[in-house]
């Protein structure tokens, strides 16, 4: 299977897991941030300059409709969420201090990063430099996110970690033909990754999947798992909005029970999502490589 759906599917049962405590393994999310910008070149950059734009406002709407909706759930049924969390504006206005409020940080983040790109290329100068220097162009971007990365400049953003700079190389790898390509852009991961958590698994995860998106375009999946890691790939974005209503009262019969139920509420909503846009037909008929959801 396209490794980018299955780093997908492992990377949400990974932070899910993590987040309830059926077991440790962090690193996961910061490379959901990598395959976003790898799916955004792919499958957003095609097409003449209005149509791309009509289909990055299109995507963007499917993300942040449905995630607005849930948060402004979770808000009205527990205590741990404000206003500026519905908004998607917690990165920016909220607590510095991690609190229940950041808890979709990783929503926020990949919806600032989708707005700015979406910006960006909608100025005709920048989206025609996009056309004419495909792998340039990106690693401009990774040049400009490590200014963040290395503290050079202080994007005002805390606890996220910059992410310009993780979207913009995954941008970068979909747009890598050759191998010297390839090697370039591993290069940059090798050099930038190390230090940038202080915690080497947590570094060392970020850069395999990085390296897995650079170097295996395909990995194997038993034929009886291939369906269930489309279904966790596609959800995953979903996946990470329920989670945190789902798992609490799940959580002390067992942490198993509560990842479960989580995945199995994740997907619910997402093919309620996709029911409602009409896609849910469109989605089933495609074939995996064509399934385009960025989380």
């Amino acid at each position: 299977m396209e490794s980018s759906i299955v780093l997908r599917a492992v990377a949400i049962v990974f932070i899910v897991s993590t987040h309830i405590g059926l077991f440790h393994w962090e690193g996961t999310a910061h490379v959901l941030l990598a395959v976003a910008g790898y799916n955004f070149a792919r499958f957003q950059l095609q097409g003449e300059r209005a149509k791309r734009l009509r289909r990055q406002l299109t995507s963007l709407a499917r993300i942040v409709v449905p995630s607005v909706a849930f948060i402004a759930v979770a808000y009205i049924l527990t205590d741990n969420y404000s206003i500026a969390n519905i908004f998607l504006l917690n990165a920016l206005v909220g607590p510095q201090e991690v609190t229940p409020e950041w808890h979709f940080w990783f929503v926020e983040v990949l919806t600032y990063l989708l707005v700015c790109m979406t910006a960006l290329l909608a100025v005709p100068a920048v989206s025609r430099l996009e056309r004419r220097f495909p792998l340039a162009f990106p690693l401009g971007l990774t040049a400009a996110g490590l200014l963040g990365r290395f503290e050079i400049v202080d994007l005002g953003v805390p606890n996220t970690g910059p992410a310009l700079w993780l979207f913009a190389l995954g941008w970068a790898v979909a747009r890598a033909r050759t191998a010297a390509h390839r090697w370039l852009v591993t290069a940059v991961a090798l050099l930038c990754i190390p230090g940038f958590f202080d915690d080497q698994p947590r570094e060392m995860t970020l850069l395999a999947g990085i390296l897995v998106l650079v170097w295996l375009r395909t990995l194997p999946v038993p034929r009886g798992l291939q369906r269930l890691t489309v279904l966790l790939a596609s959800a995953s974005l979903y996946v990470y909005l329920t989670h945190w209503l789902v798992f609490p009262p799940l959580v002390a019969i067992h942490p198993a029970v509560a990842v479960a139920a989580s995945l199995v509420a994740g997907v619910a909503y997402w093919a309620l999502v996709m029911r409602l846009l009409g896609l849910k037909r469109r989605w089933a008929s495609s074939p995996p490589f064509a399934r385009r959801t960025l989380a």
